[in-house]
């Protein structure tokens, strides 16, 4: 249907890139339907591009549920029983086969939301590592509160939006300054940073030392 469809558009660039949407490939029959040059895919094909590693965008709206209203146009909210990250992360290494990294995902709102949605994440990533998934890092982003993001930096109002690790609040004084703040979350992400970091030097040490046995 309409919702796999729109699934398989947000691999096409990956598709292309890798060499993937050869004839015969499921990318490749709708590329060409839609004036895609098959030669060009067939060249790819030939000489794909090497992709070192693959930047994962993961925010609480990133996920949707597709329906259409009453005159056939489609209707997209924020999907009700998300896939998750952990399963979105599968989905692409069994696709590409490549390493991983949660390149952007925030949660605006109050502290305890953006520790909810930082131990949700990390709960994630340690799933699909454990499935085998090579992911390489994480990316709260921004470090810092928006300002002016409600408009898409279109207005300058000095608008706060609550989505960093650190507060930013406006002085009764200068609007242009601000002071930070750090939430909650801040702890939390350096605990799932300094977790991290520690399983990675076991492993390359467990993995040295059954090297050393084999030679």
């Amino acid at each position: 249907g309409e919702a796999a469809f729109r699934t398989l558009q947000r691999y096409a660039a990956f598709d292309i890139l890798s060499g993937l949407a050869s004839a015969g490939h499921e990318t490749h029959e709708w590329l060409t339907a839609a004036g895609f040059p098959a030669d060009a895919l067939r060249r790819l094909s030939d000489d794909p591009v090497t992709i070192d590693v693959i930047g994962l965008d993961y925010y609480p709206e990133t996920e949707h549920d597709f329906d259409v209203d009453a005159s056939g146009e489609p209707v997209l909210t924020t999907a009700a029983a998300p896939v998750g990250l952990a399963n979105t992360a599968l989905e692409y290494h069994r696709r590409y086969g490549r390493p991983l990294f949660v390149a952007e995902s925030s949660a605006s709102g109050s502290d305890e939301r953006r520790r909810d949605w930082i131990a949700w994440n990390v709960a994630e990533m340690q799933r699909a590592t454990a499935a085998g998934v090579d992911i390489l890092g994480y990316t709260w982003w921004p470090l810092f509160d928006h300002i002016d993001w409600n408009t898409l930096l279109q207005e300058r109002s000095g608008f706060v939006c609550p989505a960093g690790l650190y507060h930013l609040q406006p002085t009764k004084h200068d609007r242009t300054k601000y002071d930070r703040l750090a939430t909650a979350a801040v702890d939390d992400f350096r605990r799932a940073a300094d977790a991290d970091r520690r399983l990675r030097g076991e492993l390359a040490g467990r993995a040295e030392r059954a090297d050393g046995g084999t030679t």
